[in-house]
This record gives structure tokens, C-alpha cells and sequence, in this order.
């Protein structure tokens, strides 16, 4: 698997391993774009096995797959990802690259579409080369995945401490403390039962 990567001046290909590759503007990603528009560390796209998917890491400015925005969605060949000013699509050795598929699709920045088709036309990828060159670093390293979570946690605490509602900040402030006293993630069995005791939460601080 590969993914053809478009950004303001530039074209690349980079292998797509097993594990997972972190998009955005700093040094520490696994591939760095330089796209102003992008957040530090914008989005993840993971490969495990034949399954790939894209995660959103909290961005400034969202991530959107074939148009729509999203926090996290299933790839296949032919999908397209945009985030800032720049376009990353999927593509497997296996399939023909999806030229049509690309000029009738709906996207957020037409024009750097059709800057990625006239990539795809000019520098089609290597069958060859396919599967054995890692140009991108997969995160295997702890200090970068802590980066970021540290990253994603401070957008989610400036969404919150920004919020118009004192009131509203109040309750998440109560809940998150509840939780911590509460020792919830050492008690719970799986992300379901996380989810409906934190909902049990909030609805016990609203009353």
C-alpha cells in the first residue's frame, strides 16, 4: 500500500507499513508537510494488515475523507484525505489509480485535486518499489505517541476552556474529578462500559 501525497510545491509517495504514520507540520511526525494550514500533529492514518484507517488527532482545522469531516474512518483504495491545504489518497498495488473516481468526486479543494491527478499522471507509482521503501517513520517510539496524546488533550482543554457557558465548563470540570476519584479507568471492563459511566456521571453532576 502506498499514499500519494500532494502538498503546495510538492509531490511524494510514501509506503504505507504496518503500524501507523503521523501526518502534520512538525519534525517529530512521521511525515512532515509543510502546509501552514496543518495542526502539529494533524492526523494518524494506521495500517493493520489489509485494514486502514484515519484518525483526526484533535486538528485546528479538521480532517475530511472524500469531502466529509471526520475523527476517525475506515480507507480503501481510491480514498482521499484532506487536511490544510494538502491531499493524501490510498493507493493499492493491486488496482488502477482512480483518475475518474477523483474528477467526479466532491471535494474541499478542487483545485489541489486536480494538482494530485497531475501528480498521479506525472509520477505514477513504481510497481517495483512498492512494499519495500519506509520513506515514513511508523510511531514506534513512546516519547511520539505521548506527544501526541499531550497534543490532543490540550485542544480538548482549550474547546473547554473557551466555551461561552461558565456553567458548562463547571460540569466537565466536576465530572473529570468525579471519574479521577472514582478510579472508573481501572474499574471498567471496556470502552462501552467507559463511555456509560462517564454518561452516568455527567448526568448525576447535572442534577
Amino acid at each position: 500500500m502506498r499514499l500519494a501525497i500532494s502538498t503546495p510545491g510538492l509531490f511524494q509517495w510514501v509506503d504505507l507499513t504496518e503500524g501507523t504514520l503521523v501526518l502534520g507540520r512538525s519534525g517529530s511526525c512521521s511525515v512532515t508537510l509543510s502546509d501552514p494550514i496543518l495542526s502539529r500533529q494533524h492526523c494518524a492514518i494506521t495500517r493493520e494488515g489489509t485494514r486502514v484507517t484515519c484518525s483526526d488527532l484533535g486538528s485546528s482545522n479538521g480532517t475530511y475523507l472524500d469531502g466529509a469531516l471526520i475523527e476517525r474512518a475506515d480507507l480503501v483504495h481510491g480514498s482521499v484525505i484532506e487536511i490544510g491545504e494538502s491531499a493524501v489518497l490510498l493507493v493499492l498495488p493491486t488496482e488502477e489509480l482512480p483518475g475518474d473516481q477523483l474528477s467526479r468526486g466532491s471535494f474541499r479543494n478542487p483545485d489541489r485535486i486536480k494538482a494530485l491527478m497531475e501528480d498521479l499522471s506525472n509520477d505514477p507509482p513504481d510497481p517495483s518499489g512498492l512494499e519495500t521503501v519506509p520513506i515514513g517513520l511508523v510511531v514506534d517510539n513512546q516519547d511520539l505517541v505521548d506527544e501526541v496524546i499531550v497534543d490532543h488533550v490540550i485542544n480538548e482543554l482549550l474547546k473547554i476552556l473557551t466555551h461561552q457557558d461558565p456553567g458548562f465548563r463547571d460540569l466537565l470540570t466536576r465530572s473529570i474529578d468525579r471519574a479521577l476519584g472514582d478510579r472508573i479507568l481501572e474499574t471498567c471492563a471496556s470502552p462501552n462500559e467507559l463511555r456509560s459511566r462517564i454518561r452516568e456521571i455527567l448526568e448525576k453532576e447535572r442534577t
